[in-house]
C-alpha cells in the first residue's frame, strides 16, 4: 500500500542519517537488511503480531484502530521511539568508554565493574533486537539505559556504594540464572517469567536511578513472591 511504502521511505532514512547509532550497537548487517529489519519491526508492533494468534473481536478491534489513526501515523511513532531508544544507547556507550579511560588514567580501572556494565547495556537493546519476538515497551528500555547512564557517573565517584546497591539486586538474578529452561514452558509460566524479568528491571531503576521513577512498585519482598509464584505455576505445568 501507499502507507507502506511511505514507512519504507522513511525506515530508509532512518538508517542512512543515523549511521553512528545503527554501529554503535554492532549489527552486522547491511544498511538494506537493517531498513527491511526495521520495517518489518514497526509493522509487527502496529499490527500486534504475535506468536498467538488473536480471537476474531480483538482482531476486528485492531482492524478498526487502524483504520481510524492510519497505519503510518502509527508507525511513525514508533520508528521515533526505536530512533530514541538507539540514541540514549550510544550515550550510554560514549559514557561507558570515557568513563573506562578516566578510571585507566587515574589508576582507579575495574575491568569487572566495566565488563558488568557492557553487559547490562547488551541486554537492554540486543543487536537483534528488531527481529526477536521478546520485545520489552521501548520507552521502558530508554528509561532502563537512562538509570544505567546514572549508575554509571555514581559509580566512577563512589565504587563502594555501587557494589553495596548491586548487593541489593543480586539474590534475585542467582535466583532466576539457572531457571532459563522456564522459558521454554507454558505461556502462564513465560508469562510470569517476563514479568519478573521486568520487575528485576524496575527494581534496578529504583536501585540506582530512583529519580527517574518505576513503572509499577516494586520491592525485594514483591520480587521474592513473584519467584513463588513462578516456582508453583511453571512446576504445575511440568
Amino acid at each position: 500500500s501507499t502507507e507502506i511504502k511511505a514507512l519504507k521511505k522513511e525506515c530508509k532514512a532512518a538508517v542512512a542519517g543515523h549511521t553512528a547509532s545503527w554501529l554503535s550497537l554492532g549489527i552486522k548487517a547491511t544498511a538494506a537488511e537493517i531498513r527491511n529489519q526495521l520495517t518489518e519491526c514497526i509493522l509487527d508492533i502496529v499490527f500486534a503480531v504475535s506468536e498467538d494468534l488473536p480471537d476474531e473481536h480483538h482482531f476486528q478491534q485492531k482492524v478498526t484502530e487502524l483504520k481510524k489513526n492510519g497505519i503510518l501515523r502509527l508507525a511513525k511513532i514508533q520508528l521515533t521511539e526505536i530512533m530514541n531508544l538507539l540514541a540514549t544507547r550510544k550515550k550510554v556507550q560514549l559514557r561507558l568508554a570515557q568513563w573506562k579511560q578516566r578510571t585507566a588514567k587515574n589508576n582507579s580501572q575495574d575491568d569487572s565493574r566495566f565488563a558488568t556494565f557492557q553487559q547490562l547495556l547488551n541486554e537492554l537493546l540486543p543487536k537483534d533486537f528488531l527481529t526477536t519476538n521478546n520485545r520489552t515497551d521501548f520507552a521502558d528500555v530508554t528509561r532502563y539505559m537512562r538509570a544505567l547512564a546514572l549508575r554509571i557517573e555514581r559509580a566512577e565517584h563512589s565504587p563502594a556504594k555501587d557494589s553495596q546497591k548491586e548487593q541489593r539486586i543480586t539474590p534475585f538474578l542467582k535466583t532466576y540464572q539457572p531457571d532459563k529452561q522456564y522459558l521454554n514452558s507454558a505461556t502462564d509460566c513465560c508469562r510470569e517469567v517476563a514479568l519478573y524479568q521486568t520487575m528485576i528491571q524496575e527494581f534496578r531503576v529504583s536501585v540506582f536511578a530512583p529519580e527517574l521513577g518505576t513503572a509499577f512498585p516494586v520491592s525485594e519482598k514483591r520480587l521474592k513472591k513473584q519467584w513463588q509464584i513462578i516456582e508453583n505455576t511453571c512446576r504445575t505445568m511440568e
